[in-house]
């Protein structure tokens, strides 16, 4: 595995026969865009980090996208570089068909994947009007890329050759990083994050959000896990913005009641997505979230 530039619930009954969640609801977490830079390479030896999969749908055929590992892959399926990801020497963003909604990074010197990225352009967010402050939010830096102002927030992952070592640092807008755990043990007892509800396809969700979280700072990062193990990390932002013009890479969340991920949310989170909407993306390392139940045991 590649080293890091340091430049560098309650839970829901199983899923039945994998079909689609149509009344499921997650008006959860939240925050501004959101780019998520993850640092992973998948281990032959590992069993738990066996995969890259981005975008949750209730329709699978829209989709749980497989993340071109290489660079070589990446061009072959339309990858291209984009322009002002702010990356440290040797490192290359590239977005499908030049889209920086979702950017994945790769080492130049190995043609390794090395993170990924996801943004929401500013300007949809702010002419909104909404009372969030994106720009003065601990986890969002904003960034130009392609002519275009993003909102984006930074995850780094790493994995070692042998597969029994995951490490995952969030990024902070200055620049500081923050170790969390990947056992959901050590995530409650070292972190703030707390255990939420699971829903089948996408895991177990954990915030930093209760019903004392005020609704203008909501952090933008949440965790999924499967048993112990975190396997991916998402982004829930209040908003409504842009897909992509080739790859529809935000998704489409059952607003209803009855199957809310965060079960202590304040009520004003659920009053602002039915406002103004909510953007969401789910990104795994794993090779089959579909796969993912809501099983009860062996969680902390």
């Amino acid at each position: 595995m590649h080293e890091v530039s340091n430049t560098d619930l309650r839970v829901r009954s199983p899923l039945i026969n994998r079909r689609p969640l149509t009344e499921r609801n997650m008006f959860a977490n939240i925050a501004a865009i959101i780019v998520l830079t993850a640092l992973v390479s998948t281990s032959k030896g590992d069993d738990v980090w066996n995969g890259m999969i981005g975008k949750w749908s209730q329709n699978a055929s829209d989709g749980f996208y497989t993340i071109p590992q290489t660079m070589t892959t990446a061009s072959c399926q339309g990858w291209t570089r984009i322009v002002g990801v702010d990356l440290p020497l040797g490192e290359i963003g590239m977005g499908y068909h030049g889209d920086p909604r979702v950017v994945i990074f790769y080492r130049i010197s190995t043609g390794r994947v090395i993170g990924f990225q996801v943004g929401v352009p500013l300007k949809e967010l702010d002419r909104q009007h909404m009372p969030i402050n994106y720009r003065k939010h601990s986890e969002i830096r904003v960034k130009i890329m392609n002519g275009v102002r993003y909102y984006t927030v930074t995850a780094y992952f790493r994995q070692s050759e042998c597969g029994n070592s995951r490490s995952i640092w969030l990024k902070k807008r200055d620049g500081t990083l923050t170790k969390i755990p990947t056992n959901t043990k050590l995530l409650v007892e070292q972190t703030t994050y707390e255990r939420k509800e699971c829903i089948p396809w996408m895991g177990l969700h954990y915030y930093k959000i209760n019903s004392e979280t005020k609704c203008d700072d909501i952090p933008a990062v949440f965790l999924l896990a499967n048993k112990m193990d975190i396997i991916g990390v998402g982004v829930q932002m209040i908003g409504t913005a842009s897909s992509g013009p080739k790859r529809t890479w935000f998704e489409t969340i059952p607003l209803q009641t009855e199957a809310v991920t965060i079960p202590d949310a304040p009520k004003c989170i659920a009053e602002d997505i039915k406002k103004y909407g909510l953007i969401s993306f789910h990104f795994w390392f794993i090779n089959d979230p579909l796969s993912l139940q809501c099983d009860t045991t062996h969680q902390d």
